[in-house]
């Protein structure tokens, strides 16, 4: 019997964020992996977080040891901030 089942094969690219875009460290051979990686954007680049307090479901982090917070949130398909992606 042929096993079917593709392997994920994973690799780390080491990258910085400088001037808020993501800049790769390492080669990246594959250049639709390449502009990928570096057009990439996290929420809180561009979101827009004036209505947060009326999100539902979800939870907000914050570490006062480090300058580090954290919110978790379901999104559906019509929320702005996910419009803009």
């Amino acid at each position: 019997m042929m096993n079917l089942m593709k392997k994920t094969i994973k690799k780390k690219y080491h990258v910085e964020l400088k001037n808020n875009k993501i800049v790769l460290l390492d080669n990246v051979e594959d250049e639709k992996l390449k502009q990928k990686i570096e057009n990439f954007k996290f929420l809180s680049q561009y979101a827009d977080f004036k209505g947060l307090k009326n999100y539902k479901d979800g939870s907000i982090t914050a570490n006062e040891n480090v300058p580090s917070y954290e919110a978790e949130y379901k999104l559906n398909n019509s929320d702005e901030n996910v419009k803009k992606t």
